[in-house]
This record gives C-alpha cells, sequence and structure tokens, in this order.
C-alpha cells in the first residue's frame, strides 16, 4: 500500500507544536487536554472546518479524516482543511473514550502540521519512507505529545497518565518507553566523554527496548551509529534527529 510522503519534521520539533498548542490553551499542567473543544477552534484559525458526519457517511474502517483544498482566498497561505469525523467518534470523544480523544487528536496533527500544503508534499507517493516523512507516524506523534505531554512522564507513572489523560494505553506505553530509552542513551553518550556539540543523536528509530539498552556497553557499535557530525547536512538532520 502506497503512502503519501512528506517534509521531514523530527519527534522533537513535533513535540514543540503540540507544546505550542498547550500553551496556547493555557493547559500545560492539565492532565484532560480539551480536544474536541480545541480542535474546532484550531480549523477555524486556520481557516478551515469541522463536519460531524453520519457514521455511515465513511467507511467502516475510517473514524475521522482530514481533507484538504487549494485556499487562493487565504491570507495565511494554509490549505482549506476540513476534518470529517464520525458522529459516534466525536461523543466518544466528548465522553472522555481514549481511542476516541486520540483520533481527533490525531486528525488535529493532520491539519496543524500542513500536511494538506502542496508545498509539505515530495515525491507524491512512496513505499520506502522513513518515520518522519510519514504523515501518519507525524499525526500519532503529535497526537501522543498533545495528549500525554513528555513532561509529565519525569513525575508520574504511565498508567496513571493513561487513566488521567484518557489516553490509549498502548500509546502512552510507547511514549514512556521513548522517552526513558532517551534519558539512557543521553546518560550513556555523557559517560563517554564526547562533547555533545560535536555530533547529533539519532533517536527515530532505536532498535530495541530501553531495557536492552541497560545492557550494551559505551564503546558497542551502537553507541557510534547513534553520533551524526554536526556538518552533516540539514536536510539529512531534519530527516534523522534531534537537536
Amino acid at each position: 500500500m502506497n503512502k503519501s510522503r512528506v517534509i521531514p519534521l523530527s519527534r522533537e520539533y513535533i513535540n514543540q507544536k503540540a507544546l505550542r498548542i498547550r500553551q496556547a490553551t493555557k493547559t500545560e499542567i492539565d492532565f484532560l487536554f480539551p480536544i474536541e473543544e480545541t480542535i474546532e477552534v484550531l480549523l477555524e484559525c486556520m481557516e478551515g472546518s469541522l463536519e460531524i458526519v453520519e457514521d455511515d457517511k465513511l467507511p467502516y474502517n475510517i473514524p475521522a479524516r482530514t481533507v484538504s483544498y487549494p485556499n487562493i482566498n487565504s491570507h495565511k497561505y494554509f490549505p482549506y482543511t476540513i476534518i470529517q469525523i464520525k458522529e459516534s467518534v466525536y461523543l466518544g470523544a466528548i465522553s472522555g473514550n481514549p481511542e476516541d480523544r486520540f483520533t481527533l487528536a490525531h486528525e488535529m496533527g493532520h491539519a496543524f502540521l500542513l500536511h494538506g500544503c502542496t508545498e509539505n508534499k515530495v515525491c507524491g507517493i512512496d513505499e520506502n519512507i522513513l518515520p518522519t516523512e510519514d504523515p501518519e507516524w507525524q499525526a500519532d506523534t503529535f497526537a501522543k505529545e498533545l495528549l500525554a505531554p513528555s513532561y509529565f512522564f519525569t513525575i508520574f507513572d504511565p498508567i496513571f497518565l493513561a487513566k488521567v489523560c484518557k489516553t490509549p494505553i498502548k500509546y502512552v506505553k510507547e511514549q514512556s518507553d521513548y522517552i526513558l530509552a532517551k534519558e539512557i542513551i543521553e546518560s550513556g553518550l555523557k559517560k563517554s566523554h564526547i562533547k555533545k556539540s560535536d555530533y547529533i543523536v539519532n533517536y527515530q528509530e532505536i532498535p530495541y527496548p530501553f531495557e536492552q539498552l541497560l545492557l550494551i556497553p559505551l564503546n558497542s557499535p551502537f553507541y557510534k551509529k547513534l553520533r551524526i557530525p554536526v556538518e552533516r547536512s540539514s536536510v539529512f538532520i531534519l530527516r534523522l534527529c534531534f537537536e
């Protein structure tokens, strides 16, 4: 199955975008993000709209979709974006259903990351794409950070966060594992006495769970491969790395 391919975005960049929305809505420290209220306001600001449709108007396996059209009248250079959500999914999100809340946040990610912009498309479709070039990965990453921000995990247990943030436990665990892995790798690199300014670390596709990272020697090829010299092209860095 072919996938759309978009301009690559690092996870750190996407996380910052999600944080900006939390800051704008003054919900940085709130566990329960008001996704059903925010998505409509965001679309209005972006010259788009939200449509709640009858369930049979969308395929049975598609709970929602984001459609964008060229908007020659836009003063903000945004496409006209419509997010269509099944009525049952929208009502589920309002009632606090974690899966439905994540669906809304995912579609909000598509809109906010401008996946409908022609300028954001790269080579149309391509099966062999990196996660950072995949609009679905980008939207999932955005949704995870919006609903359960990374900074919560330094204080609270993932199971607790899944409950109070009303986010699917699967995505909360993925968020937790990623944060732990990043901490372990950064700790290991610090002990290797290499200046942080000399390299950028590639965290995008860590092949091991964080428990196994603890067992990997600091002088192993794994840690060496993570270090990408700063002088590499900015496109390569944007595609693969956290700054």
